[in-house]
């Protein structure tokens, strides 16, 4: 998908550039690609600044977000207030902004949506109606709760396993976080049982996409569809994380 242009490849981003040397700001930003991974998710932005957005091209990007639901928007240059003024446009997208200067960072993402496309049709109808209760991050003994009762378990959400993207209306997954979670009205083990289940299905790599930023890359993606595993943080590699509350597009019982 090709935004402001039917030009690629170095003929685009010298376009790109010339464009932007000799035209008013409100039309910077509304030239640029969105190239598919060709995986179950995920997308390339080039020949864009995200600090001159226009309105129809940040809602070109956020309609590119909901398709892709991961988009990894090249060579950008962010300081502190171009990546607050950003998130708050983006609303509780996660944001992350790499100031490596060395090697490229590696992060790895999973679709719920085709994760929930792929289950088999029985394991789908087993977790139809179920619920499942996440621990909040500032629970201050995990294991306490996992497993307790209705009436005991406190700092914790309860939504629907299979819901519907309130912006999409596509239906996904609610795995969140699997070492914070159990299945409302069953027993520990079976529980645990059931949600091995899920996460064992959900790592199999035709549902993910593993993509490398460089300095000065910005990475983009909407919590509410995807899993996201990040590589640890080092002095190498040193990045800016914005990340907002997780979207629960699922109201809690």
């Amino acid at each position: 998908m090709v935004f402001g242009s039917n030009v690629t490849g170095k003929a685009r981003r010298e376009i790109g550039d010339e464009i932007r040397a000799t035209t008013p700001a409100v039309l910077i930003g509304s030239l640029f690609e969105v190239i598919p991974s060709g995986e179950a998710l995920g997308a390339e932005v080039r020949n864009v600044d995200v600090r001159s957005f226009d309105s129809w091209s940040f809602a070109a990007l956020m309609r590119a977000l909901l398709k892709h639901q991961v988009l990894l928007v090249r060579e950008q240059t962010l300081g502190e207030h171009d990546l607050v003024h950003l998130r708050r446009r983006l609303g509780h997208a996660a944001v992350r902004l790499s100031r490596a200067t060395a090697l490229g960072t590696p992060s790895s993402f999973s679709s719920l949506y085709a994760i929930y496309n792929a289950l088999p049709p029985a394991l789908r109808r087993r977790i139809a109606n179920l619920k499942i209760r996440h621990l909040l991050p500032n629970a201050n003994d995990i294991a306490r709760y996992i497993g307790a009762t209705d009436e005991i378990a406190i700092d914790t959400t309860v939504q629907p396993l299979v819901g519907i993207h309130p912006d999409t209306g596509r239906a996904m997954l609610h795995l969140g976080d699997r070492r914070h979670a159990s299945l409302v009205g069953m027993e520990l083990a079976e529980s645990n049982a059931l949600l091995d289940e899920l996460w064992q299905f959900a790592a199999r790599a035709e549902f993910g996409w593993q993509c490398t930023s460089d300095a000065g890359d910005l990475l983009i993606w909407d919590p509410r569809s995807t899993l996201h595993q990040q590589a640890p943080k080092s002095a190498v590699h040193p990045q800016l994380l914005h990340r907002a509350e997780i979207w629960r597009s699922m109201n809690p019982s």
